[in-house]
């Protein structure tokens, strides 16, 4: 079975971050791969795909992927281009193996979509089968941060740190005499993808001191 989770690029690798994140993927966690073990990333990203169950096939795994959903599963994929690994994942049930799991690192709000179950909890739950039971126990052991609430950071190279958000733009109807804001007519999301803060500062600096310096060359010319 091919699998389709190697990016040709960091472009295809944003690109595939940010379809997936607009498809409900709002679960990431971006993991740096060492270096040293450049020989084994092959290794690491079947041991990252067994862990979340993030095997997926255009051809083949629809079915799969919706009949997870359809139960209230939480769906994984599993992206890498290079030594950077992203795992994302739906809202949903996630049942995992005994009580070692990590939670997501954003402290803004508790997640409300995305609910753990052991084992036991599990063949307690309505609608699940034991093959759900056998086959969909995740090793839940990185942290992930939810982009509806916090930015993922992708460190591409030391020159480009992109950040990852998912925001939700309201538009609003003309306010009434007396009212502050109109009501509310649509919401819509949006991904947006940008440099750091730290990243553009850094880049205006950069800037400034090329423009300083071609100034310095014009004017020794003009001499």
């Amino acid at each position: 079975m091919k699998l389709n989770y190697l990016c040709r690029n960091w472009q295809s690798l944003v690109e595939n971050m940010v379809d997936l994140v607009g498809h409900g993927y709002y679960y990431v966690c971006v993991i740096p791969l060492p270096r040293r073990k450049e020989q084994k990333f092959f290794e690491i990203d079947y041991k990252i795909m067994r862990s979340y169950h993030a095997f997926y096939n255009k051809l083949q795994s629809k079915d799969k992927y919706y009949r997870r959903k359809k139960k209230g599963l939480a769906n994984f994929r599993y992206l890498r281009w290079d030594n950077i690994a992203v795992v994302l994942h739906t809202p949903g049930m996630i049942i995992v193996s005994g009580d070692h799991y990590v939670l997501n690192t954003t402290k803004r709000k508790k997640a409300k979509d995305k609910k753990f179950l052991t084992v036991d909890q599990a063949k307690r739950q309505e609608g699940l089968t034991k093959y759900d039971i056998q086959n969909y126990v995740i090793e839940y052991t990185d942290p992930f941060e939810d982009v509806r609430q916090s930015p993922v950071v992708l460190k591409i190279s030391d020159h480009l740190h992109l950040e990852i958000r998912l925001l939700e733009k309201i538009e609003r109807e003309k306010p009434k005499k007396g009212e502050k804001k109109g009501e509310i007519i649509k919401r819509k999301q949006q991904v947006t993808v940008k440099m750091t803060k730290q990243m553009y500062k850094a880049k205006l600096v950069e800037l400034k001191e090329l423009v300083e310096h071609q100034a310095r060359s014009k004017l020794l010319y003009c001499r």
